[in-house]
């Protein structure tokens, strides 16, 4: 990656929440209807056009930031530990306004913006440093003292389209913590003693894998819908985010999960025959912990 594509990738994921005070904080509408619009942002956004002060990021520089929203928090992930903070919106503004803090560097930075949706895309416009909330989708006018920026994000494609409801319920019986029982990758199974310390913990839709060292921390979807059954997980590891897409079933407290890169094609049944190193197949068995 060269100089001005690292500075671009910096520049977006820490201007996205970069100012330090920030007049005109979103009002306190009803809290129903503050719930209700929050649901509209849950999920994970993939950044598809980012322009701050009228320049345009390139394309390399945005193609792996996923934004990822669940009720008032919020998770940015752009290679490395995901930056996390909270959301505030204000549906009766017009244009529609939101606040949103997260911890950069040890310190606690807000952005103030605007925002509106078309369908699976989410568009917003911010600015930092104590400036003007902007009243328009447009970085006209922007300086480096007081930047504006102009984002637009699409629902990247998932394990499926099940509806809400439906996923929200199903997410319920990943919650937990789960101990890796048996795992077999290009039907060559792995030592007990090599899985003894493996443990997987669920909380709504993230997920956090600990075996030794720093916990690797990710996103889990689902598709309940599906047969069999489908999900779809993105960790951070080594600075890069990895995503793998699978299939799974619960047999009371037993968790089994087949899955492989996400360049290869999803699994169709429980077995790692035919997986290769290019396209390896794993299956893993899990046992719920209890509390």
């Amino acid at each position: 990656m060269n100089a001005r594509v690292a500075k671009s990738l910096t520049v977006i994921a820490v201007t996205l929440f970069a100012c330090t005070t920030c007049p005109g904080a979103v009002d306190d509408p009803k809290e129903e209807v503050v719930k209700k619009e929050l649901k509209k942002f849950e999920g994970m956004w993939a950044l598809t056009s980012a322009e701050r002060n009228g320049e345009k990021a390139p394309a390399e520089a945005i193609k792996d930031f996923r934004l990822v929203i669940k009720g008032n928090k919020l998770a940015i992930r752009v290679g490395g530990p995901p930056l996390k903070g909270t959301l505030t919106v204000d549906p009766s503004k017009k244009p529609r306004a939101y606040d949103a803090t997260i911890a950069v560097d040890d310190r606690k930075r807000t952005s103030v913006g605007i925002y509106e949706f078309d369908g699976d895309t989410l568009k917003i416009c911010f600015t930092d440093k104590g400036a003007e909330r902007p009243k328009e989708f447009s970085t006209k006018g922007g300086t480096e003292e007081r930047p504006l920026s102009l984002h637009v994000y699409k629902r990247p494609v998932v394990a499926g389209d099940a509806k809400e409801e439906v996923v929200e319920e199903e997410l319920k019986k990943f919650e937990g913590t789960w101990a890796l029982t048996s795992a077999e990758r290009n039907e060559e199974k792995a030592p007990a003693e090599a899985i003894m310390d493996f443990r997987l913990v669920v909380h709504g839709n993230e997920l956090t894998i600990r075996v030794g060292g720093p916990p690797l921390e990710g996103t889990l979807t689902v598709d309940p819908s599906k047969k069999p059954m489908a999900y779809d997980a993105t960790i951070a590891i080594n600075d890069r985010e990895r995503t793998s897409i699978g299939i799974y079933e619960f047999d009371g407290d037993k968790l089994k999960i087949c899955f492989t890169d996400k360049d290869g094609e999803r699994p169709k049944e429980f077995i790692t025959k035919g997986g290769t190193e290019e396209h390896p197949l794993s299956l893993h068995v899990y046992k719920r912990l209890k509390p």
